[in-house]
């Protein structure tokens, strides 16, 4: 069974430790910090939050501590006799998540799951997909069932993250933007932005 620690860091001062420190959950529930004191050369381990006081006050985590998530390398593969993690998404919209042991190129699995070395990377990025695949279809509404044609020259607008931008989200005609979402006007797109920007930007995959 994979170990559920999970890594944190400091976002403000406290009496005894200083913003940045680097802190794990460990299976137990409680929240060790491992470091050295003012300098000092040997490492402790201090509990700094127990199971008990996490358990009964739980913003503790998101007011004074920022989760360390694992990133994803995308140029990772499993060897021969590597255990992987897999998601799937099944016809009522649950993700789950299995491990399986790669066996080679013969492994014919991989050619329709996408393989993480970790429980965690996989449901993250099933549940990432999954949002993805709620919000299109709402979105997907707001279009109208509209199809670019012959008829109307395959013009069309869509919806476009721009960061520079104060909201990000903005409207554009179709050049250069094959395969995004169609809409018959610009009134359209951006009356779906309006009532949808949420959904745009997982749509979008903006963090």
């Amino acid at each position: 069974m994979e170990s559920k620690v999970k890594r944190y860091r400091l976002k403000k001062d406290l009496p005894t430790f200083k913003a940045g420190n680097m802190f794990r959950l460990e299976d137990t529930g409680s929240l060790w910090w491992h470091g050295r004191d003012n300098g000092q050369p040997e490492t402790k381990s201090v509990v700094a939050y127990q199971n008990s006081t996490l358990y009964k006050f739980p913003n503790i985590l998101t007011d004074w501590f920022e989760e360390i998530l694992e990133e994803y390398d995308e140029t990772w593969h499993p060897k021969p006799g590597d255990r992987y993690w897999a998601y799937h998404i099944n016809h009522e919209s649950h993700c789950a998540v299995r491990d399986f042991q790669y066996y080679g190129k013969s492994d014919q699995r991989l050619l329709v799951h996408k393989a993480y070395p970790t429980e965690e990377l996989a449901r993250r990025a099933g549940e990432k997909e999954l949002a993805r695949r709620k919000a299109k279809v709402i979105l997907e509404r707001d279009t109208k069932q509209f199809k670019p044609s012959k008829k109307n020259n395959w013009e069309y607008w869509t919806v476009y993250f721009d960061p520079r931008l104060n909201e990000g989200l903005d409207v554009t005609s179709n050049f250069g933007f094959d395969g995004t979402l169609p809409f018959a006007t610009r009134e359209d797109a951006e009356a779906s932005i309006k009532a949808h920007p949420k959904e745009w930007k997982i749509y979008l995959g903006v963090e």
